[in-house]
């Protein structure tokens, strides 16, 4: 499995597991000791820097969980993604004594995009507990991982043209060595992912 996470994705992926606020801070805390890369706009987040940082985790209207890199101590270093501008527009339709009249707008125009905060997958899959059993693997995450990866139209694709099954089995043995036997399963799985479900909690 390789890729990386936004900082959403990442408290969503944990949230299998805890609960919102208790996966932020063990994101946090696993940035901080180095367990867990940080990227910043595609670079490695030096170790200085990742100490005045945390996961703020929020539930937004819709009821679902969203989560930003903050500042630990509050420092303004937020780029500047949009500002104010003043903008003349032509009045259509109207001229007076051979004169184009004009009328000025405000808009909100982007100037930056903000920064790019995100985990290396691997390093967030193994803040996972690891499940008991003959297989410790957390083969569920690695299936919704591949899914999340082809996308929903092309899984969907994949899954009515009786593809989807056969190819998350061979990723499945390919990165933990377990495919688990019971086909309901599996099943399980698939459907939560191309239904949307949204993990509460």
């Amino acid at each position: 499995m390789s890729g990386r996470y936004t900082p959403t994705q990442a408290v969503n992926l944990l949230r299998r597991e805890f609960s919102a606020m208790d996966a932020a801070d063990r994101l946090t805390e696993a940035v901080r000791r180095n367990k867990c890369r940080l990227y910043c706009d595609g670079v490695v987040v030096p170790a200085h820097f990742r100490a005045r940082l945390m996961v703020e985790p929020r539930l937004d209207p819709d009821g679902r969980w969203t989560a930003d890199i903050v500042s630990a101590v509050r420092e303004a270093w937020e780029r500047p993604a949009y500002e104010q501008v003043t903008i003349k527009e032509i009045v259509e339709g109207v001229e007076v004594f051979g004169e184009v009249v004009y009328r000025e707008v405000v808009k909100t125009v982007m100037t930056k995009p903000p920064y790019e905060w995100e985990f290396d997958i691997d390093e967030v899959v193994a803040l996972l507990p690891v499940r008991k059993g003959k297989k410790g693997a957390n083969w569920e995450i690695h299936a919704t991982i591949e899914m999340e990866r082809l996308g929903r139209k092309s899984a969907l694709d994949m899954h009515n043209s009786r593809q989807l099954r056969d190819h998350l089995k061979d990723v499945l043995e390919q990165e933990i060595n377990f495919v688990p036997k019971d086909p309901k399963a599996l099943t399980a799985v698939m459907t939560a992912f191309l239904r949307g479900d949204e993990l509460s909690g």
